[in-house]
């Protein structure tokens, strides 16, 4: 999983690219015109994968 906030897009390509084979989602910032918060999009990006042991968020 991916944080990601909109004016970071030209990133993402690559680094999605660079995480090859494993199949990366990504987990927008859902308010992007708010004020700064990383533990915004980790909500988001933590809520995105079901029961599991382990998840990896970059």
């Amino acid at each position: 999983m991916v944080m990601h906030h909109p004016r970071r897009a030209g990133v993402l390509p690559g680094l999605l690219e660079a995480c090859a084979p494993f199949p990366v989602r990504v987990a927008e910032d859902p308010e992007p015109d708010g004020p700064p918060s990383p533990l915004r999009t980790a909500k988001r990006a933590w809520a995105a994968v079901g029961e599991t042991t382990h998840h990896v968020v970059i």
